[in-house]
C-alpha cells in the first residue's frame, strides 16, 4: 500500500508548508501538462487527493486513524476484521489504489530527469525491491510458522519451566553449573530456564498477539525508500 505520506515523501508530523512543497515537487516530476496517459492521470489524481487530505485538519486526522489501524493490524487472526488484508480493503474503499509500478513507469516516461539518471534510479529501485522481497518473505514465513506451531510452542515453554522446577530439587546439592558466583546451581538453573521460557513466550506474543504488524512496517519502509530513490 502506497499511503499519502509515502506518495508525497513526507512524514506524518510534517507541517502543511512541507506538504505543499512536496506536492509541487512531485507534480513537476510528472510534467503536470501531460495528461493523455491513463496511468499518469491516476498518479496526478492520487497526488491531488493526498494534498487535499493532508492539508485539511479534519480529513488528515481521520486518515491518520485509518493508517494506525493498518499498522496495528495482525498478519494472522481468527477474527478476519483484525487482519492486515481486511483493513487494506477498507482503505481502498475510501482512497485510490496507486501502485509503485504506476509511479515508476510514469516517472520513466514523463519525468523531467535525464535518462542516465532515470536508469540509475531504476537500478536502485530494483535492488530495493529485491531486498525487501527477501525481508518481507522471511518475516511472513517466520510469522506463519509461529502461527502454525503456536500450540507446540506453549508445550515447549511448559516443558522448559518443568525442567527449571525439577532442577530446584535435583541440583539442590550440586555446585555446577556455576556460571554466576555465589548463586546456588539449582537457583541458577531455574532462573536460566525461566528466562528462556519468557523470551520464547514474548516472541510468540509479539508475533501473534501484539498490535504491531511487522510485515506492514516493512511495506511502509519499502515505500518510503522507493519514493526517496525516485524523487530526491
Amino acid at each position: 500500500m502506497m499511503d499519502f505520506y509515502d506518495l508525497l515523501g513526507v512524514k506524518e508530523n510534517d507541517s502543511k508548508q512541507k506538504i505543499k512543497i512536496a506536492y509541487g515537487k512531485m507534480i513537476k516530476k510528472y510534467h503536470y501538462d501531460i495528461k493523455e496517459e491513463e496511468n499518469t492521470n491516476q498518479v496526478i489524481k492520487s497526488l491531488k487527493e493526498a494534498k487535499e487530505t493532508l492539508l485539511d485538519d479534519e480529513k488528515r486526522e481521520k486518515y491518520n486513524l485509518i493508517l494506525e489501524e493498518i499498522k496495528h493490524s495482525k498478519q494472522f487472526s481468527v477474527d478476519e476484521e483484525e487482519t492486515y488484508s481486511f483493513k487494506l480493503e477498507d482503505y481502498y474503499e475510501i482512497y485510490p489504489d496507486i501502485t509503485k509500478r504506476q509511479i515508476l513507469f510514469n516517472y520513466l516516461k514523463n519525468g523531467v530527469d535525464k535518462w542516465l539518471l532515470k536508469i540509475l534510479r531504476l537500478i536502485v529501485v530494483i535492488l530495493n525491491f529485491l531486498l525487501f522481497i527477501i525481508i518481507k518473505g522471511v518475516t511472513y514465513g517466520v510469522v506463519f510458522l509461529i502461527y502454525l506451531i503456536s500450540g507446540f510452542i506453549d508445550k515447549v515453554v511448559g516443558l522448559i519451566m518443568l525442567i527449571g522446577i525439577l532442577s530446584l530439587f535435583l541440583l539442590a546439592k550440586e555446585k555446577s553449573p556455576n556460571v554466576i558466583p555465589l548463586i546456588p546451581a539449582n537457583i541458577e538453573s531455574f532462573c536460566f530456564c525461566s528466562i528462556i521460557a519468557f523470551i520464547i513466550q514474548m516472541l510468540k506474543y509479539f508475533v501473534l498477539e501484539s498490535s504491531f504488524n511487522l510485515y506492514a512496517f516493512w511495506v511502509n519502509l519499502e515505500n518510503k525508500f522507493f519514493i526517496k530513490i525516485l524523487m530526491n
